[in-house]
């Protein structure tokens, strides 16, 4: 059977991250990495629809050691795919690339410390591979569907009902009436962008989201193409960083005022418009408590303005052949209903995990600083933030898998392994690992599938950038809650 040093799942934004680092830092390891897309890119890959692009700024999504160098730093779902794929090739990286490759089950033994991993080929065989690490770059969500509720009609309706996560190829929406159920960042960014090319676009939400519009391009984006761009990219990274971390905190401290300012930004948008802002805008939670949605260049507001766009709020009573019914009794005419209604999340795909025979349920994990496992052995998880850009958490935990492999090198350490006793266990209150946005609905679905984390750390999800870096820049690799074995010779 195959052995490699260390097997990575996915080849998305988190997966060629931990794989750059590797090979930098570790050229002497062997790596595969398994994708089962046909294609690199992971969520920018699937996600097709019109206008998608990333909800955080390209300072802190890029990698750090690939400067973003577009003035563009709100960046196309395409931008993006194309800036992963660029930095896997120069990178060296696509040969490590085994594309329709499917992960079904994986396995640990403690008598070989090992995991085997199953896997599926395009043609359809079934292959098993070995590695000592196993790293899970498998993001947090359902590939295979969106979500979408149980909504009265639905299959009677004569038009097209798309989710976006599956957005049809070369799908046209001219002159047709089109509803967007939802609210959330799919829904921001989609509707403006198809209100150019529909009769006309209602955005249908049953309770508004928290907007902050910002430029597609600033000051500093315009010299990410000159030779000033390194220093223009790090200056702007560390106004992003220390933007995002300062709105975050303020909304758990001060939200009313935050909430203040957010909502009067919104009122300056339509100022002289006949929108109303309180009906349509004003949010029934308190900032972060959901991800705040990014406006590029404000063009959802101008959409609006402009008439292009209609926003409902409101509750679906029933869909009819010909349009959606309300509870307050409107009915809205529609060809085509998209409805942008969230995620479906899941634990490392579906993929089934098990240690030394004993199969795992996600729901019973409780994660060790957000990276690895309690009672899973050689097991790292890439898992970003929620509250800021995903791919600074993702720089810290494959700089930190770098760092622990070169201590468990050096100790001549075969497995390591978070560990807490059942005592410690049953006295700690646990959340889920995405506690942080627990108002958010995708999140309330999930609570009972996802990893756990407890109440201090190192047993808990710190989802803070700086609190993290100090944590992982200087790890300690000797606390009691980290068990290692010596390698079996």
């Amino acid at each position: 059977m195959e052995a490699v040093d260390i097997v990575i799942i996915g080849a998305g934004l988190s997966g060629i991250c931990a794989a750059a680092y590797l090979k930098r830092r570790h050229p002497e390891k062997s790596v595969v990495i398994l994708e089962r897309r046909a294609q690199i890119g992971g969520t920018w890959d699937l996600f097709r629809y019109p206008g998608v692009r990333s909800d955080s700024d390209m300072y802190t999504l890029g990698y750090s050691f690939r400067p973003w160098s577009s003035p563009d730093t709100v960046a196309s779902g395409e931008h993006i795919r194309d800036y992963i794929e660029t930095t896997a090739r120069e990178l060296g990286l696509f040969g490590l690339i085994r594309f329709e490759s499917t992960v079904s089950h994986v396995s640990w033994s403690s008598a070989e410390q090992r995991w085997t991993v199953q896997y599926t080929t395009a043609e359809e065989a079934m292959c098993e591979i070995r590695s000592t690490m196993l790293v899970a770059c498998t993001g947090y969500y359902d590939f295979d569907e969106g979500y979408v509720p149980d909504i009265q009609g639905l299959s009677g309706f004569s038009g097209d009902v798309i989710h976006p996560q599956h957005w049809p190829d070369g799908y046209t929406l001219e002159g047709k009436r089109v509803v967007v159920v939802g609210s959330g960042a799919t829904a921001v960014s989609l509707v403006p962008a198809i209100s150019q090319q529909a009769a006309h676009v209602t955005m249908l939400q049953r309770s508004p989201s928290y907007l902050l519009s910002r430029p597609a391009e600033d000051w500093l984006g315009s010299y990410l193409s000159t030779p000033y761009q390194k220093l223009a990219f790090w200056a702007g990274r560390a106004r992003a960083i220390a933007g995002q971390n300062l709105l975050v905190q303020l909304s758990k401290r001060f939200p009313e005022k935050v909430r203040e300012v957010l909502l009067g930004r919104v009122h300056q948008a339509f100022e002289g418009s006949d929108v109303d802002v309180q009906a349509h805008f004003y949010p029934h939670y308190n900032p972060w408590e959901q991800r705040l949605c990014l406006v590029s260049d404000g063009d959802l507001f101008e959409s609006v303005r402009q008439g292009d766009v209609s926003m409902v709020t409101d509750h679906i009573d029933r869909v009819e052949e010909d349009g959606i019914r309300l509870r307050s009794g409107e009915f809205l005419a529609s060809d085509v209903i998209i409805m942008a209604t969230g995620l479906k999340l899941l634990f490392l795909g579906h993929i089934s995990m098990s240690v030394d025979g004993e199969q795992i349920d996600p729901s019973s994990l409780l994660c060790y600083r957000g990276v690895m496992f309690d009672g899973v052995p050689n097991f790292v998880s890439m898992f970003g933030y929620t509250s800021a850009s995903w791919t600074l958490k993702i720089e810290l935990v494959s700089s930190y898998l770098c760092d622990l492999l070169e201590f468990m090198g050096d100790e001549e350490f075969g497995v390591v392994m978070p560990h807490m006793t059942r005592a410690e266990r049953e006295k700690m209150s646990t959340r889920s690992i995405m506690d942080n946005l627990s108002s958010a609905g995708y999140v309330k679905r999930a609570k009972d599938i996802l990893p756990q984390q407890g109440s201090h750390q190192p047993w808990c999800n710190l989802d803070n950038y700086v609190l993290d870096m100090l944590a992982f820049r200087r790890p300690s690799f000797r606390e009691p809650a980290l068990k290692f074995e010596r390698r079996r010779r």
